[in-house]
């Protein structure tokens, strides 16, 4: 759960003194939806600040930590992206057993349902899921994000403390109600695509309690927009 600390302390061992970290803001911020979720620090405020003074400790030298895209959605780094054709050379599934294939992504597992509904909402091209992670394996995943996501949106107050303490302490309001609009998006459009199951069609019922459709169609214009950029200037 500390990872971040040795990445940090890795960089800094092949002699760079400005790191940059790229992760997305909501994945740095993740709550737990449940209480049994085992989610990641590895990039919270607090571990990277420990990796900086580590790293400044050991070496006697200042360390600039870099997070750009702290305050990004990842369908707006998608789209952000310089050479977003290059999206396809990059992998979010949680494993790498099939990273050398041409379907690299077991499509079940958070990180892949996560990129998926961005990617689909940003309009860049990737490559395939073994999974769809509608149905199947990897629709629990699905229904607890599109479930955090519309509950964010309609019904903040009724999340429980442990799922909103994380974002209220930052104050990430504003990129966790992007974000929710952004899963929200890619579930209506990926479901469009498909014959849905029954949870699909429960699913796209509580989206829609949450949503209107111009609201989700908006929410994909402004993605694509591109008129969010990455911060190089919010350093630690």
């Amino acid at each position: 759960m500390t990872r971040g600390v040795l990445y940090v302390l890795n960089a800094v061992l092949l002699g760079n003194k400005r790191i940059i970290v790229p992760e997305i803001g909501p994945t740095m911020f993740q709550p737990p939806f449940t209480l049994l979720d085992e989610i990641s620090i590895t990039t919270r405020p607090h571990i990277l600040q420990s990796a900086k003074k580590i790293a400044e400790a050991v070496t006697g030298q200042s360390i600039t930590v870099i997070k750009p895209n702290e305050d990004l959605t990842k369908a707006e780094v998608a789209v952000a992206s310089p050479k977003p054709e290059f999206l396809k050379e990059t992998y979010s599934c949680r494993s790498t057993s099939f990273a050398d294939s041409n379907a690299p992504h077991c499509g079940s597992c958070y990180g892949c349902i996560v990129r998926r509904l961005a990617v689909d909402v940003a309009g860049v091209s990737d490559r395939r899921y073994r999974k769809g992670g509608l149905t199947g394996e990897g629709a629990d995943n699905t229904a607890h994000l599109v479930r955090f996501s519309a509950d964010f949106l309609s019904d903040s107050d009724s999340l429980p403390q442990y799922v909103t303490e994380i974002i209220e302490n930052h104050g990430k309001q504003d990129l966790f109600r992007r974000f929710a609009l952004d899963n929200l998006s890619g579930f209506i459009r990926l479901s469009e695509k498909s014959t849905p199951s029954v949870l699909q069609r429960k699913l796209m019922d509580i989206v829609l309690k949450a949503a209107d459709r111009d609201e989700l169609l908006e929410r994909i214009e402004a993605v694509r927009d591109n008129k969010r950029k990455p911060n190089f200037e919010n350093k630690l």
